[in-house]
């Protein structure tokens, strides 16, 4: 995860730590303080509000919690910000397309190919992968398997973020990295 973990390292995504635990899982709380770092979104001075019951006002994730409602990033419908459940492939993944501004194409059944052995042509999912794949952001493995279900470690998730990046990099006439600018 060399790439991956260096960019969020020169953007200022991560604390410095000595060890950033690539082989970690990702829970929702690092997903999104890693992002806001790395688009420099202070959390200085985000008044924290009860809008998820099990955010504690003091905890240090809070203010991300806030940022995620701020950017319309998670749902407050359940009322949960759920700070240590890991984060899925596809969790990970929705959450990038919006930040970045990617729509997924709804596709007709005849444009539906089976790019995964795990992604038939009539999965939730497959336009939504389908259109990554199309804009390099993702690429197919050896093994043809997606696995949209499974946790992404830390190392997995900065790698696709900095690939997410890359993409907007290079189909952008400036590249910002300012939040608000990048995401629509």
């Amino acid at each position: 995860n060399y790439k991956g973990v260096s960019y969020v390292e020169l953007q200022g995504g991560s604390d410095g730590a000595t060890n950033f635990r690539p082989d970690d899982k990702i829970t929702r709380a690092e997903l999104f303080k890693i992002v806001f770092k790395v688009f420099g979104e202070s959390t200085e001075n985000v008044r924290v509000s009860s809008t998820f019951t099990d955010v504690d006002k003091n905890a240090w994730y809070a203010p991300y919690s806030e940022l995620a409602i701020k950017f319309d990033l998670i749902s407050t419908e359940k009322k949960l910000f759920e700070a240590d459940k890991n984060v899925s492939k596809i969790e990970a993944m929705k959450i990038l397309y919006r930040i970045y501004g990617i729509a997924a194409p709804v596709l007709s059944t005849n444009q539906k190919v089976q790019i995964f052995k795990d992604i038939s042509e009539d999965h939730p999912y497959n336009s939504f992968i389908q259109r990554a794949i199309n804009l390099e952001i993702y690429e197919d493995n050896a093994n043809k398997m997606f696995y949209p279900y499974q946790e992404m470690t830390r190392g997995d998730f900065v790698d696709m973020l900095f690939l997410f990046d890359q993409w907007y990099t290079n189909t952008s006439i400036y590249a910002s990295t300012d939040i608000s600018e990048v995401y629509k």
